[in-house]
């Protein structure tokens, strides 16, 4: 009898140990590098994280439109933080649209993808659209070099002397970083613009089985070089302009050579991500908030107001749509 129990005791032991070796699920492993990599599927989603770092232009500032701080729109609500544009209450205390960390989590972002995609994963060779995954796995990295460019320019354009964070740092090495001048900041954005447009193709449609859209293409890398130009030539940042102003107007003239973007009459452009002179955006989701914070809040007041502002909030909308449109 004490044999059996003695059996029974250590079948029972045996069990536990199994259960417990079972029930430790490292669940950390998931966070890795090696299996964000791991696969076509998980890396282009690390891809598509970078991506979701672009700006919802229903919402940039404050939560509304940047045009609202302009002649083009009035913000419903009179309390909204975007009447600091001109009331007089904006000032390096208290700064509108602050967005130096959101930009470098974003450059973060894109930095940690450049520096860890891939070149293949072999042992997919034999798996479904192999060789089409492999296509859009080679050119995520001019995708995600061109994005960070952008970033660096949306810095750029708002603080002029920024730190070019062009691959991960150590925590030694952040706490002795240096901004660059305007002008070479300047000089990296457009050297990456030309580097990311020489492998970028010009459209996305046929490459693969998903036609999709907003994606970086060679048209957003040179558009974009031809922006930093435009911004490098003006007065408040240069005073040598002439020949600043004919190097944006040739990488201008660049974009136009491609023959693939152009103003057709009479061309539906809302919601129209098919339309001719679209360049690159962000598509947002089903929503009312335009509505609600730049119609529908106006109705509070008198019914002649608000058949004008909502008219030309209207009108505004066709040329911004539902595509938020970087260019």
């Amino acid at each position: 009898m004490k044999k059996y129990n003695l059996l029974a005791l250590a079948a029972c032991l045996w069990m536990t140990t199994a259960c417990s070796d079972f029930l430790e699920l490292n669940e950390s492993g998931y966070n890795s590098v090696e299996y964000q990599f791991s696969t076509f599927d998980r890396t282009k989603a690390v891809a598509t994280n970078v991506y979701g770092y672009l700006k919802d232009g229903y919402s940039e500032v404050c939560s509304t439109m940047i045009d609202a701080a302009t002649d083009d729109a009035v913000n419903a609500w009179s309390t909204n933080g975007i009447k600091g544009f001109y009331d007089g209450s904006w000032n390096t205390s208290a700064p509108i649209g602050d967005v130096w960390e959101y930009y470098y989590r974003a450059i973060a972002a894109a930095n940690y993808f450049i520096e860890h995609c891939p070149a293949d994963f072999p042992a997919a060779k034999y798996q479904e659209k192999y060789e089409e995954k492999l296509k859009e796995l080679k050119l995520y990295p001019y995708e995600i070099q061109a994005l960070r460019a952008y970033f660096h320019f949306e810095l750029l354009k708002r603080y002029k002397n920024i730190i070019i964070a062009d691959r991960q740092f150590t925590l030694e090495e952040v706490n002795e970083l240096q901004p660059a001048t305007f002008a070479e900041a300047v000089n990296w954005i457009v050297g990456e613009c030309d580097e990311a447009a020489k492998f970028l193709p010009v459209t996305f449609k046929g490459m693969t089985s998903t036609d999709e859209v907003g994606r970086a293409t060679k048209g957003m890398a040179l558009a974009l070089k031809a922006r930093v130009l435009l911004y490098a030539a003006s007065p408040l940042n240069s005073t040598d302009n002439q020949a600043k102003w004919l190097k944006a107007a040739k990488a201008a003239k660049a974009v136009i050579d491609l023959n693939v973007y152009q103003e057709k009459p009479g061309e539906e452009v809302i919601n129209n991500p098919n339309s001719l002179d679209f360049i690159f955006g962000r598509w947002n989701g089903v929503s009312n908030s335009f509505e609600s914070l730049l119609i529908c809040g106006m109705a509070l007041r008198s019914t002649g107001i608000t058949r004008n502002i909502a008219t030309k909030l209207w009108n505004l909308r066709r040329e911004t749509r539902d595509w938020h449109r970087l260019y």
